[in-house]
C-alpha cells in the first residue's frame, strides 16, 4: 500500500463571521448548510413551526393550545406514539398538527413559517437563519453546547432563548422583533466553500515543477530516417 500523508485543519463553525483569532492554527468558518436549504421558495405565513425532540413538550403544547386555540402551530417530534399510532401525523384539529420526524417536510414547512422553535442544536438555527425566520431555541437541560448555541446566536441577534417551551414568549418576539433580510449572514454562508478549499490547499505541499531527467543539448541533432 502506498504511504498516505494526512493533514489536520481544526475548523470551528459560527453562526456569524469573527475577527481573526490569536490562534492561527484555528480556522473560524461558516455554517456547512445542506444544499436543499438553498433550494427553498421563502414565504410568510400564519404559522409557527415546532421542532423539539423532547417528546415530553407535547403535553406543554397541548395544555397551552387550550388557551390560545387560534394560534396554529405545526410540531416535529420523535415521538413513538405520533409514530405508530398515528402513522407520522396526529391532527388535533386545522391549528395544531403533530408529525414525526420527516426533513423533507420540516425544510419546506420552515421556508413558510413565520417563526421556528427548536432545540439549540446548530444546524437548525442556521437553517432558520439563512431563510430569514426567528428563532427561539430552548436549550436541552445540562447540554453545554447547545447553552453555548443559545447564547452566541441571542449575542448576535439572530433570535431568543427560553429554558422552558414558552409559546407567549415567541409569540412576543415575532410582534415586535421580526427579523430582516440578513445579507452579511447570507455572504458569510456562500463563502463556505471558498474558505473550506483554500484552508485545504494551505497545507497540502507545494507541488515542485518537473525536471527532465537529463540537460538536452542546445542544438540537438535531429536524425533523419534512412531513405531505402
Amino acid at each position: 500500500m502506498a504511504p498516505c500523508n494526512l493533514y489536520w485543519i481544526p475548523l470551528y463553525s459560527r453562526f456569524l463571521p469573527t475577527p481573526e483569532v490569536k490562534n492561527k492554527k484555528l480556522l473560524v468558518v461558516p455554517p456547512i448548510l445542506r444544499k436543499e436549504i438553498f433550494q427553498q421558495q421563502v414565504q410568510q405565513e400564519n404559522f409557527i413551526l415546532v421542532y423539539l425532540l423532547n417528546s415530553g413538550y407535547i403535553a406543554d403544547i397541548l395544555n397551552w393550545r387550550k388557551k390560545h386555540p387560534s394560534t396554529t402551530l405545526y410540531c416535529f417530534t420523535d415521538s413513538e406514539e405520533v409514530k405508530k399510532e398515528h402513522n407520522g401525523e396526529w391532527k388535533i384539529d386545522d391549528n395544531l398538527i403533530f408529525y414525526s420526524l420527516n426533513d423533507h417536510k420540516f425544510l419546506a414547512l420552515m421556508a413558510r413559517c413565520s417563526g421556528l422553535i427548536c432545540n439549540a442544536g446548530f444546524e437548525s438555527v442556521c437553517e432558520a437563519m439563512y431563510l430569514n425566520k426567528p428563532v427561539m431555541m430552548v436549550p436541552v437541560k445540562g447540554h453545554f453546547e447547545q447553552f453555548c448555541n443559545s447564547k452566541d446566536a441571542v449575542k448576535n441577534g439572530s433570535g431568543i432563548s427560553s429554558e422552558e417551551f414558552n409559546l407567549g414568549k415567541m409569540k412576543h418576539h415575532l410582534m415586535f422583533q421580526r427579523n430582516t433580510n440578513n445579507q452579511s449572514y447570507h455572504d458569510w454562508v456562500n463563502r463556505m466553500e471558498e474558505i473550506v478549499l483554500t484552508a485545504i490547499t494551505s497545507v497540502l505541499p507545494k507541488e515542485k515543477p518537473i525536471q527532465p531527467s537529463k540537460k538536452l543539448p542546445e542544438n540537438p541533432t535531429v536524425l533523419h530516417r534512412p531513405a531505402y
